[in-house]
């Protein structure tokens, strides 16, 4: 059973009516484990996005912005390292909703943005600007 939550003054509350009738479905003495999770915001994923679109817009050393993507989490560290035995293979994590929560893509989102930054010259304070346009439509 999923009951989404929020935090209140007097402990955790269900969010709707929905989620207050599944609980209300439990018996008194029942028992269990909850396991709390902070799901991803969307439209910060939405900001990742536009943060890597503008860093691939203003390069000319990838033409595909998927490789592009990839470099940049790579350089912030966030891959898996493979030995083989043609030698050491490096693959991006995933950063899909299910494999990550939110702190986890807020951490990762900081990095690439200081590896884009760094990639065109440009200060983090300026290029977070420049998302922000291309998020609201004005780049």
């Amino acid at each position: 059973m999923q009951v989404k939550m929020y935090k209140a003054l007097g402990g955790l509350k269900p969010l709707n009516s929905e989620d207050e009738d599944k609980l209300k479905s439990l018996p008194l003495d029942w028992e269990g484990i909850v396991t709390l999770r902070h799901p991803r915001n969307y439209e910060f994923h939405k900001k990742y996005f536009a943060l890597i679109s503008l860093g691939f817009e203003n390069q000319e050393r990838y033409n595909n912005q998927d490789h592009y993507r990839y470099l940049m989490q790579m350089k912030a560290g966030y891959y898996d390292a493979v030995e083989t035995d043609k030698g050491t293979v490096w693959f991006p994590k995933s950063i899909s909703f299910g494999s990550m929560e939110n702190h986890e893509f807020n951490d990762l989102y900081e990095k690439v943005l200081t590896e884009v930054s760094n990639d065109l010259g440009l200060g983090t304070d300026e290029l977070s600007q420049e998302v922000e346009c291309k998020l609201n439509g004005f780049a």
